[in-house]
């Protein structure tokens, strides 16, 4: 609701007049976004601290492990 308010005094009114069908819609699916760009961020944010410290992250991604090994007991 706070990104819909923002929009709302933002958006052109000469043209999108106030109570538009095209103007609401557009400031629905701008808040929409807005909403997933958020979650999105912070969900990538939450998971790479996570990762960071783990022992299959390499050190060119902010990882702590200088040689990877993935498969090192490849065959069992």
């Amino acid at each position: 609701m706070l990104s819909y308010e923002m929009l709302n005094r933002k958006l052109d009114k000469v043209n999108f007049p106030d109570g538009s069908p095209e103007r609401l819609e557009k400031i629905r699916k701008v808040s929409d976004y807005l909403v997933k760009l958020a979650f999105y961020l912070t969900t990538s944010i939450c998971l790479y601290k996570l990762m960071k410290d783990s022992n299959f992250m390499h050190w060119s991604v902010g990882g702590s492990v200088e040689k990877v090994e993935y498969f090192d007991n490849f065959p069992c």
